[in-house]
């Protein structure tokens, strides 16, 4: 029988010796958000051992990275210790799989040793004395075999409203899907329906009276299958419909397209790196609630569309990008959609970060021909057909953390209400 030899570290506060020894410096950065609370925890962590001293990265010997993704019901947690210079042993990554449906308790005592093999090579450099190390050797047995399905099923719902005498928002959300996930295939079924409502007191103009409600859902569907050929390269399909309110764009539509796929991060990256160039072509039927301004109440044409879109997470630096050109295949200039959009985060130091996100549109989609001016519902709906958008976000911190690794969130509460809030 084979038998394995596991290693366990413990820190501890005592000393050995009396050698001089100093508390290990350390930084976290949480990049992404999970179902398990990963952050608060190993925050936790650190300010439990007394060998271990939470920093700003300024004054960091060590930066712990977190980064989640999902995986069914658990959460895949990576921890990326990344040293602040070359007196310690270099990048180490360990990932945790934790249940997100444990209690806090569970949750905290799976994910703990993997934080302490993370942080161990570095505390041996400041402070060897205060680790203990355990070797064990279990006996492995036979593997437990474990029935498992590849389908999975989820149904969401839910609402929003703010009510006052003259002003009400109301909006209403549900859906349901059912999928089939394997390492190299994939099936999902999807179907959303959403409903939003806006009242408010009507324009008075001239002895006319001009109603500003307005009342618009959708209800959209999709089936895709995919199969990974290696992996980099994956092939699928895509079959989507839908229908809008009165006085929305479409009666009817339903879209369906077949494509490649080439990847350049794997799909469970720890990380959740995604790097993708998809092409796709195929048909698009439509069926228009007012006629459009080519005369056409319904439309059937080929359409064929390039997409790169990703994001890719790197300690101090996260980029996400979205470029998309889509197109009536026959005739291009008449029905296209052109866009990009992307954001970049960056520490610029121990002092500075900037934030920077800009995303323009160039499109050509035949609009309604014929506007009831006086309708503010009608008008304000037919913002989908204007040529151009654009939109752009700089974010520019600069800051000095305090040193001593206290944190205090004492009349936050109050602080929230913010310097403009009402009376």
């Amino acid at each position: 029988m084979n038998r394995m030899m596991m290693i366990a570290a413990t820190l501890w506060s005592g000393t050995a010796h009396a050698a001089p020894w100093r508390p290990l410096a350390v930084a976290l950065d949480c990049q992404s958000w999970g179902r398990v609370d990963a952050c608060t925890y190993v925050q936790r962590f650190i300010d439990n051992q007394e060998v271990l001293a939470a920093v700003p990265r300024a004054r960091a010997d060590v930066v712990v990275y977190v980064n989640i993704t999902q995986q069914a019901t658990e959460d895949l947690v990576q921890l990326r210790f990344v040293p602040e210079n070359d007196t310690f042993p270099g990048t180490v990554e360990q990932v945790a799989v934790v249940d997100s449906q444990l209690g806090v308790d569970e949750q905290r005592a799976a994910l703990e040793p993997t934080f302490l093999r993370g942080i161990t090579p570095y505390l041996l450099v400041v402070a060897p004395q205060t680790v203990s190390v355990s070797l064990g050797t279990p006996d492995t047995g036979e593997a437990e075999v474990m029935e498992t399905t590849p389908w999975g099923t989820e149904a969401w719902g839910g609402g929003y409203g703010w009510w006052t005498e003259d002003y009400q928002s109301y909006s209403l959300w549900t859906g349901a899907s059912l999928y089939r996930t394997t390492e190299d295939d994939q099936l999902s079924v999807n179907i959303n329906q959403d409903t939003n409502i806006q009242r408010q007191p009507p324009l008075e103009i001239d002895g006319q009276s001009i109603s500003l409600d307005t009342q618009s859902s959708t209800t959209s569907g999709s089936v895709m299958v995919a199969h990974n050929l290696d992996d980099k390269w994956s092939v699928g399909g895509l079959v989507r419909g839908g229908r809008s309110d009165p006085e929305g764009q479409y009666a009817g539509t339903g879209r369906a397209h077949v494509g490649v796929e080439r990847n350049w991060f794997p799909s469970d990256d720890p990380r959740g790196n995604r790097l993708a160039a998809t092409y796709l072509v195929g048909v698009q039927a439509d069926a228009y609630i007012l006629t459009n301004t080519i005369g056409e109440d319904q439309a059937t044409f080929p359409t064929h569309m390039l997409i790169l879109q990703g994001m890719v997470r790197r300690d101090r630096t996260e980029v996400w990008v979205d470029l998309g050109a889509r197109a009536e295949l026959l005739q291009p200039t008449r029905r296209y959609v052109v866009g990009a959009s992307g954001n970049v985060d960056l520490l610029l130091g121990d002092h500075f970060s900037l934030w920077v996100s800009m995303g323009v549109t160039q499109q050509a989609i035949p609009g309604p021909a014929d506007v009831d001016a006086s309708s503010f519902e009608e008008v304000s709906r037919a913002s989908y057909a204007e040529p151009l958008s654009l939109n752009s976000n700089l974010n520019l911190r600069i800051f000095w953390a305090n040193t001593n690794g206290a944190r205090n969130n004492r009349f936050n509460t109050a602080r929230s209400q913010g310097a403009t809030a009402n009376l």
